[in-house]
């Protein structure tokens, strides 16, 4: 090569290198300009970024399998609500629910209203499961013909009726005798209520007949024949 052509080249290398040295300048600059303007991670922002982990930004990054993030810290989950039927009374059932699993107490029943175990309350007006007209006639009526409440004992209790049972049949008699029927059996079967009127029920067959016939006598010795039912 002669003179001419080395200063050609040296000429021509010399830029190739200016070049090179220049555009390194340039990388190194923007490289280094990028690290310096990395926008910082922010714990909220729903992106699990670099350097979080469910440790310091669970908002972000969530918690392993069995915890829950609360206040960005992962805590072991409360018991997740189960089913009706597996024995164990959740917090999402209740005994009209799920009486399966949510039983009441003993004397306790379950509110359809109220959806929980309730114990009945003599004297609400309402007859209640485990009241009846033996311990709560005040709110279970009495059912019994002639049967009144006693406000005392709460239980149901014949009224009382001031006609003895010898005068209940001899006036049946003498009302059978009047009709020209003769009694074969007679016998008082206790205090009835009949249309609104108490008194004492008498049984008696007349001769002839198959059947027994029933009489009311009240205290006023009314004697009332009761319709064959």
């Amino acid at each position: 090569m002669d003179r001419e052509g080395l200063a050609i080249w040296e000429k021509e290398t010399f830029w190739y290198v200016l070049i090179g040295i220049v555009i390194g300048i340039i990388i190194t600059f923007l490289f280094s300009f990028s690290l310096f303007t990395k926008p910082k991670k922010v714990c909220g922002n729903s992106i699990c970024e670099i350097g979080e982990d469910s440790i310091s930004c669970c908002k972000d990054c969530g918690c392993p399998k069995g915890y829950e993030c609360k206040e960005n810290k992962c805590i072991v989950k409360e018991a997740e609500a189960g089913f009706c039927g597996d024995g164990k009374c959740q917090k999402n059932e209740n005994c009209w629910r799920c009486p399966q699993d949510c039983k009441c107490s003993e004397n306790e029943y379950c509110s359809s209203q109220l959806e929980r175990c309730v114990r009945p309350t003599c004297g609400n007006e309402i007859c209640e499961p485990f009241e009846s007209p033996e311990n709560c006639c005040i709110d279970c009526n009495c059912t019994i013909p002639g049967e009144i409440c006693d406000l005392k004992t709460l239980k149901c209790r014949m009224r009382e009726v001031n006609v003895s049972d010898e005068k209940a049949i001899e006036l049946v008699k003498r009302y059978l005798e009047e009709r020209n029927e003769k009694v074969s059996s007679i016998e008082v079967m206790g205090i009835f209520e009949w249309k609104n009127k108490v008194g004492k029920k008498v049984e008696a067959k007349v001769e002839g007949e198959e059947w027994f016939r029933a009489f009311l006598v009240t205290e006023n010795e009314e004697v009332i024949e009761l319709p064959v039912v």
